[in-house]
């Protein structure tokens, strides 16, 4: 196996982060919800925010035992994602049919708190309340179907995002492979991948080697149909189609445990002939995931 993952690292770019349950009542609702208020968010370099739904979670395990999904929202400043946090939470959570809204950091990983609840309230005019319900301090808001529920607190952490490039030979094998790795990366707490069904197909680099205008542009290296027409391409023999994770975590321990997670999935794919990761210069930051070494 090791012979098939690239002797490198993945550049770590290090930012900020919120995770939060959304409930409604009925695993769809929640669903929609989530997709929702995670739109857009691919990637921070055009994007507002980088945005994932992380998992489902069973009516059993929420506060108000109703179906629910984990999302989290990613920036790299702290006051542009409050901003983010409380747009998405009041035009794409509180205007959802029974959704309800809870902070779901682990304490361990909590570094402070957006009042996001009292700010989200100011919408009942006068009419919200807050309250203790289901173990927590909660602000209620008035709404058509049922009142909204919302934690008074939103806790943030310090969050980290690499990411690491899967080569096959076939187009069919090279998208079932991300795919099994992006739902492998999914099954640790607190990790998200990023983009359409937790994949990338149009992975970047900072800044362009020909237009200055650009903060981002192809990572020409890796990509396959470029072999032989880019000089410093980077692709294997028989790498003929690619597709990019792009994985982020609340604490760092836990991404690096979706980098191995995710790339040992990949490597037990059929197809798959190497791994390899995206460095720049330490253009996105000081940490470092070496890839062999989670092995």
């Amino acid at each position: 196996m090791i012979s098939r993952i690239d002797d490198t690292f993945s550049e770590i770019l290090t930012m900020k982060a919120v995770r939060v349950l959304i409930t409604a009542r009925t695993k769809e609702l929640a669903y929609e919800c989530a997709r929702t208020t995670t739109g857009f968010g691919v990637s921070i370099i055009m994007s507002p925010a980088e945005c994932a739904i992380e998992r489902a979670v069973d009516f059993s395990d929420t506060p108000d035992n109703r179906p629910g999904y984990i999302i989290q929202i990613h920036h790299y400043k702290l006051e542009k994602l409050e901003h983010q946090v409380l747009a998405r939470l009041s035009q794409s959570v509180l205007t959802a049919p029974t959704a309800n809204v809870y902070d779901w950091m682990p304490n361990s990983d909590v570094e402070g708190y957006f009042k996001m609840g009292r700010k989200i309230a100011y919408f009942g005019d006068g009419y919200e309340f807050k309250t203790r319900k289901f173990g927590r301090d909660v602000w209620i808001v008035p709404r058509m179907d049922i009142p909204f529920i919302i934690d008074e607190n939103i806790s943030y952490t310090t969050s980290f995002s690499g990411n690491f490039t899967i080569f096959a030979d076939t187009l069919e094998h090279a998208y079932n492979a991300a795919i099994k790795a992006a739902n492998a990366v999914r099954t640790i707490e607190g990790v998200v991948s990023m983009g359409t069904k937790g994949i990338i197909a149009s992975a970047s680099k900072a800044g362009s080697e020909k237009y200055r205008f650009l903060v981002a542009s192809a990572n020409l290296a890796i990509y396959p149909m470029l072999r032989g027409k880019y000089p410093k391409t980077r692709v294997p023999n028989g790498g003929n189609y690619a597709y990019e994770l792009v994985i982020s975590a609340i604490n760092f321990e836990l991404l690096k445990e979706g980098f191995a997670s995710g790339i040992q999935t990949a490597l037990k794919s059929e197809g798959v002939v190497f791994v390899t990761a995206s460095n720049f210069g330490g253009r996105l930051g000081k940490k470092k995931i070496y890839l062999r070494e989670l092995f």
